[in-house]
Order: C-alpha cells, then sequence, then structure tokens
C-alpha cells in the first residue's frame, strides 16, 4: 500500500513526474497536445489552477494552487494513469510509463515561487531542446508573454506573472538556469 502525502488547502505544489527509463514517452504533436489538454481537462474538474506547465519527450512540470487537497491526488493520478493507458495503446506496447508516483513539492514562498515559473517554463532550454523559447511550444512560458490562452486566476499572483514577463530577458542573460535547476529538482 502506499504512503498518501500530506496535501496542503489553498497551496501551491510542483508537481512532476518522468518516464521509465528515461524513454520518450510524448513522441508525436498529438502526444504533447493530448496530455496538454489532460491537464486542463483534469484540473479544472479537481479545482485546481495551473499556475504553469512544461511537458518534455520523458517529463513534465506543473505549478499547480489547491483549493482541495484531495483534488491533487485525483487530477494527476488521473492523468497519469489515462496517459499511461493511452500511450501503451496508442505505440502497442505494455508495462510501466512513469518511473514512479509523481513528486509534489510544497512551494511555500514567492521567491521560491519565481524561481520555479522559471525552472519550469525554461526547462526546454535546460535540456537543449530548445535554442529559444519560441521553438518550444508545450510551456506555459507563451502564454505569460502573450496573456491569449490562459489568464491567472488569482489576482494575488498577478505579480508575479508580470514580473516574469518583464524580468525574462534579465534572467535569460544571468545564465541562472542551471544554477536553478539543482536548487529544484535533482532531474
Amino acid at each position: 500500500m502506499t504512503k498518501s502525502r500530506e496535501i496542503k488547502e489553498d497551496s501551491i505544489y510542483h508537481i512532476y513526474n518522468r518516464s521509465v527509463d528515461k524513454q520518450t514517452i510524448f513522441r508525436s504533436s498529438y502526444d504533447f497536445n493530448r496530455f496538454y489538454f489532460k491537464i486542463m481537462e483534469y484540473t479544472e474538474k479537481s479545482s485546481l489552477t495551473v499556475l504553469a506547465y512544461c511537458i518534455l519527450p520523458n517529463h513534465f512540470h506543473l505549478l499547480l494552487r489547491t483549493t482541495n487537497p484531495r483534488g491533487l491526488a485525483t487530477a494527476v493520478g488521473n492523468l497519469c494513469n489515462s496517459y499511461a493507458k493511452y500511450f501503451n495503446c496508442a505505440w502497442e506496447r505494455i508495462g510501466h510509463v512513469w518511473q514512479g508516483r509523481y513528486n509534489a513539492k510544497l512551494v511555500d514562498d514567492k521567491e521560491y515561487l519565481q524561481t520555479l515559473l522559471y525552472y519550469v517554463n525554461l526547462n526546454p532550454i535546460k535540456h537543449k531542446l530548445a535554442h529559444k523559447m519560441e521553438d518550444w511550444p508545450w510551456s506555459s512560458h507563451h502564454d505569460y508573454l502573450s496573456g491569449r490562452k490562459y489568464t491567472p486566476r488569482h489576482f494575488e499572483y498577478l505579480r508575479i506573472f508580470t514580473e516574469y514577463a518583464r524580468e525574462f530577458p534579465c534572467y535569460l542573460k544571468r545564465k541562472e538556469i542551471d544554477e536553478d535547476a539543482e536548487f529544484v529538482i535533482g532531474f
């Protein structure tokens, strides 16, 4: 029996998971898009707010705000299970897709949240999957800069999102991506 996690109400969590043996599990645009729409579907059903997301070939990152602690486990569990079933069927394979249960780290201050926003959104650059963020469509980075696809629903975070867009060029110049990556997660 798996040990249950303590998820706090009205908190922000960094959620991430990686594939077994770091295998590519998002192989086509359809795979990426399907996972993106499932993120939005399951988080909406569970009353979670997506603050940031990034989908890479062998893992994903989410920043989620909880209102109901059970909603997080339900949404992310359903997301991972439904994608595993889809992936195995679509690619005619059997077995585990994820290396284990998803990870959930509490984001307990605004400075850590700001660091995570950059880390999550710029993950494709860290992993050398893109030279410019414009080349990677499966990240909320574009949403922050354009404001088109998705708008933060909670005004207390609006300042942080605005700072992200304003400070993004400076952040890249400081080349803190690799330094922040080790602080945030040991992938």
